[in-house]
């Protein structure tokens, strides 16, 4: 399937490891949308696992051949067949066809296809490459396109793709994003408490709400910058192919893609007319600072606390976990971590417990890590993450969040 000539913007999503009723999720919202015909926007998904996981008919990989096979249903009005867990939302699914819905995909799953690393960020890169060619040899906008990246747990609001749509039409932009908001996750066990400590780990209860016309930014805005840091990020194309986009990484990707677009002359945006909804769900797949992993912190230490078995509520504190991590890559950028820096950047950014973590494992990341500067051209912050998933997060900095979680409900906003 081939970009229709008046399509004005591509929603890339990438997908790994989801359920049939989890692509039903942004299908169906962007199914209803409002105010554009389905000629203008177009649905992009990229189904990805490892070169490994294909190999070895892995879970994953069976789970994303069915996924594949949902997809090429909903996109082709001639297909028929459907994978059998997803045979009882054959209606649903037919009804998004039916509708006109743009849907394309691309297969990173299967065994020719896989590559060896399976990463969001390089996930991402991959979907936009490909959506911004597509703006470039087969519409009428040409560079002008919009890309927009977002999650398969998302949905979106009734007027999502015309608002981005007219707010680039109105503006000189080169990146929007809109309201996020967070839904409890239904198969957690206190899912409502998770979801408020989730939002007191992330602040919003801090964050000044939402003004009722677009915002604009400048690069001085840095907390307000960060907030456009999110799974609705909208570009121009000329924007994505003039910072080449997304890191290959399995998390943060989009905070470094924001960083180099921040570069940029042009404007960038918050517009209060949209909102995209996240599942605030666990991901033990995504890297050291994705939210998905923070939320298996808090789900934890949510239970425990709701148990009887803490007496406080402990979440990761994010403001010295991302400057932590924002120092750690500058300084393996400029090829001097060490021992002694790992240890100072560790104390100096309040992580927890410092007397038991061990030496030969903070030896061993700065070995890795030399190693890697010395011999890749670039560094390979897979394995960086992974590092710091397996040696430092269970020192992770902590904020005591009790007294706000008692407080009334409404103390902590909806969308920000």
């Amino acid at each position: 399937m081939v970009m229709l000539k008046t399509c004005k913007l591509a929603v890339l999503i990438p997908i790994f490891n989801e359920t049939s009723e989890m692509i039903l999720r942004p299908l169906e919202s962007l199914a209803e949308q409002e105010g554009v015909g389905f000629q203008n926007f177009e649905v992009v998904f990229i189904v990805n696992n490892s070169k490994a996981e294909a190999l070895n008919k892995a879970p994953a990989f069976l789970v994303n051949q069915q996924a594949l096979q949902i997809l090429r249903f909903v996109g082709d009005p001639d297909a028929t067949a459907l994978p059998g867990e997803a045979e009882v939302h054959r209606e649903r699914l037919k009804k998004i066809r039916d509708r006109g819905l743009q849907v394309r995909v691309i297969d990173k799953s299967s065994e020719k296809n896989a590559e060896i690393q399976n990463t969001v960020g390089r996930a991402r890169q991959i979907v936009g490459e490909e959506a911004a060619k597509s703006f470039l040899s087969e519409t009428f906008i040409k560079e002008n396109g919009i890309l927009v990246s977002t999650d398969c747990d998302c949905s979106f609001s009734h007027n999502y793709v015309s608002g981005i749509i007219n707010s680039f039409a109105n503006y000189e932009l080169i990146s929007l994003s809109g309201n996020l908001k967070l839904e409890g996750d239904p198969g957690q066990n206190f899912s409502n408490d998770v979801l408020t400590a989730t939002k007191l780990h992330l602040n919003w209860h801090l964050i000044k709400p939402i003004k009722q016309q677009i915002s604009f930014y400048n690069r001085d805005d840095g907390e307000d910058l960060n907030r456009l840091v999110t799974v609705n990020i909208a570009v121009a194309v000329k924007t994505w192919l003039a910072v080449g986009g997304t890191p290959s990484m399995h998390s943060l990707e989009d905070l470094f893609f924001c960083k180099k677009i921040f570069a940029l002359p042009g404007s960038f945006a918050k517009s209060p007319e949209f909102t995209v909804s996240i599942l605030n769900r666990i991901s033990h797949r995504a890297g050291a600072l994705s939210l998905g992993r923070r939320v298996g912190v808090i789900n934890s230490a949510v239970e425990s606390f709701k148990q009887g078995q803490a007496s406080k509520l402990m979440v990761p504190d994010i403001f010295w976990l991302s400057r932590f991590y924002l120092m750690l890559m500058r300084a393996i950028e400029l090829k001097s971590l060490d021992v002694s820096l790992l240890k100072w950047l560790m104390e100096n950014n309040q992580f927890q417990n410092l007397h038991e973590v061990n030496a030969e494992d903070l030896a061993l990341i700065t070995n890795t890590v030399k190693k890697m500067t010395q011999n890749q051209k670039q560094l390979n912050y897979v394995a960086i993450e992974g590092l710091i998933v397996k040696h430092l997060f269970a020192f992770l900095p902590q904020k005591d969040i009790t007294l706000e979680f008692a407080k009334q409900p409404g103390f902590v906003l909806d969308n920000v």
